[in-house]
């Protein structure tokens, strides 16, 4: 209070219930002046992580999206969205059809209203969008939730991250939790991801910290994914037990087609694929590239990391493309498993091709794949160097 004398009789508030009390994290204390700055003294207080996630400006249009105001016709319904950015609370489809149209991918944005609200949730449902973007700003939870028995299709999303704020509190894109899930013509750039280095102590804690852009979770039955590409993902700030992948897979079926993973994704660590099954599993790519991924300083497995020591997984890459990824150890592909049993052979992997680049800037094309494993039941997948190809200078 600006009277001195109400000030004596004002509770004394905590600084979480002026955090409720306002609405965002981090305002719970909030300190204006004037022309002197202020001298402020503390003793015994600290401040962990409390730097104040405020969403972009944007124009609520969460009323477009209440039943009132939707054009009926057979559960399928399509919004137009003007010039802008536009934020809504969650929007729950359950066996229907939204249909999303903007103006322009830069020009009409659509954000998460606050930062513990997930944007989309889809029970057997479709959510088509064009001409517009979803835009990543510091929300703690997913964008998009899939959830329910049966399939939900998201067809043309595009996701980028807020340019004036570089950097984005971890959170994934889309998870699965449970049912299956087809994305088509996915694409997601532009994107800094931080991450909490707090305590990390078991094992499982580990794999739960262990995030990706797309993640299965462990009652996912299938992901299909076509036309999916991902390019400037830049890592700030990450645990090096906190793994970060653009496909985190825990259970069920993956199968990519026509996708691509370049070679501005991940500075720091992580891999295009990442699966720690809960029971058994299939990954099945093809006619994918995998460029640049992995930083090899301390990472197993450059594009794809599959840990096969618990729960077996089927393994088919066709006419794929490994171009400059690094790791320590599988600079492409990296699987641990528990016995010799489980070995891969080269059936796995058909039509692939594998580039690096020179040390005089020029590539090279390597074929066969090479299948070896080592002594503690790990097997890295490199290509095999019988010759060597030229193919043109990298300028």
């Amino acid at each position: 209070p600006n009277d001195p004398t109400l000030l004596q009789n004002t509770p004394f508030e905590s600084l979480w219930l002026r955090e409720k009390e306002f609405g965002v994290e981090g305002s719970g204390l909030i300190v204006a002046y004037g022309r002197t700055i202020p001298s402020i003294k503390g003793d015994g207080i600290q401040f962990v992580g409390c730097d104040a996630v405020l969403p972009p400006p944007s124009q609520d249009i969460s009323h477009l999206f209440s039943q009132m105001n939707y054009k009926f016709n057979n559960n399928h319904f399509t919004i137009k969205l003007l010039f802008g950015r536009f934020s809504s609370q969650t929007v729950h489809l359950e066996e229907q059809m939204l249909v999303l149209k903007g103006q322009g991918d830069n020009e009409s944005l659509l954000i998460q209203k606050n930062i513990s609200q997930t944007l989309f949730v889809l029970q057997n449902s479709q959510l088509n969008t064009s001409h517009l973007s979803a835009q990543l700003w510091g929300a703690e939870v997913a964008l998009i939730r899939s959830q329910g028995n049966g399939m939900s299709i998201i067809d043309g999303l595009r996701v980028i991250g807020v340019k004036q704020e570089r950097k984005v509190v971890h959170c994934s894109v889309i998870e699965v939790i449970s049912g299956e899930l087809s994305l088509i013509d996915i694409q997601i750039k532009d994107i800094n991801i931080s991450e909490n280095q707090n305590e990390i102590n078991s094992v499982n804690e580990r794999r739960n910290k262990m995030k990706g852009l797309i993640e299965m979770k462990e009652n996912a039955k299938v992901l299909y994914i076509e036309k999916f590409s991902i390019t400037n993902i830049n890592l700030e700030n990450i645990n090096k037990e906190q793994r970060m992948s653009s496909i985190m897979m825990n259970a069920g079926h993956l199968k990519l087609r026509d996708s691509t993973f370049l070679g501005e994704a991940y500075t720091s660590i992580g891999s295009a694929i990442r699966a720690y099954p809960t029971g058994p599993s299939t990954i099945d790519v093809e006619g994918v590239l995998f460029k640049g991924q992995g930083d090899g300083q301390g990472t197993n497995g450059g594009a794809v990391y599959v840990d096969m020591r618990q729960f077996d997984v089927q393994i088919i890459f066709k006419r794929c493309i490994f171009i400059g990824n690094k790791a320590d150890y599988g600079s492409n592909v990296f699987i641990r498993y528990a016995t010799t049993s489980q070995r891969i052979n080269r059936n796995s992997f058909i039509g692939c091709t594998s580039i690096v680049l020179g040390p005089v800037g020029q590539a090279r094309i390597a074929l066969p794949i090479d299948v070896q494993a080592s002594p503690r039941n790990v097997l890295s997948l490199n290509f095999r160097w019988p010759a060597f190809i030229i193919i043109e200078p990298i300028l």
